[in-house]
């Protein structure tokens, strides 16, 4: 996958009409911004950046972060992968990925090849671990990660009911309210 395709489909779906301003954003939400939005102001006569924001990024001149858009983008620097890769944090980057409409969300889905249906949560960090993917490259050129994240992540899911399956398996475990829960054949009764 290319970096340029990347970024450029994750803006497509997310709400900032902005390139440059999208780059602030996202990359500081990467990096452990909280408030990415009105941290990064890149217009008129404000301009305020995240101390999150990776070396590079910064900045009155905004042609750097739409150069990352474009066709041949040699991939990001190496001040930022290297900046990505020491101040990643899921939860404010899954925290910023929850603008993304719930209209955009099923685009975002077919974009990327992921199906229909996903958990929220689970495309945003598959988002998260391309993102790093790409901070461990040095061309803009990465493999696709997001369809393994997406798998990993439905089989922790996979194991941990069965876990919580297998202890209610053992029997009855509790009465509460007069509901008593146990099983038969395998099944829950109430």
């Amino acid at each position: 996958m290319k970096f340029y395709e990347f970024i450029g489909k994750l803006y497509e779906r997310f709400p900032c009409g902005n390139k440059g301003r999208f780059v602030l954003q996202i990359f500081s939400a990467l990096c452990g911004e909280k408030n990415p939005i009105e941290t990064n102001m890149d217009g008129g006569d404000k301009y305020a950046y995240s101390e999150h924001l990776p070396q590079g990024l910064g900045g009155t001149d905004d042609s750097s972060r739409k150069a990352l858009f474009e066709s041949g983008n040699k991939g990001l620097t190496n001040p930022v992968r290297e900046h990505i890769l020491g101040y990643k944090n899921t939860d404010t980057f899954l925290t910023y990925c929850e603008n993304v409409s719930v209209s955009e969300f099923p685009n975002l889905c077919s974009d990327f090849g992921l199906a229909d249906g996903l958990d929220r949560k689970v495309v945003f960090n598959a988002i998260f671990e391309q993102f790093l993917e790409f901070a461990r490259t040095s061309n803009g050129d990465a493999a696709d990660v997001m369809q393994d994240a997406v798998d990993n992540a439905e089989n922790t899911e996979d194991e941990q009911l069965h876990t919580n399956f297998s202890v209610i398996n053992n029997g009855t475990i509790g009465t509460q309210k007069n509901v008593r829960i146990e099983t038969v054949n395998g099944n829950i009764t109430l």
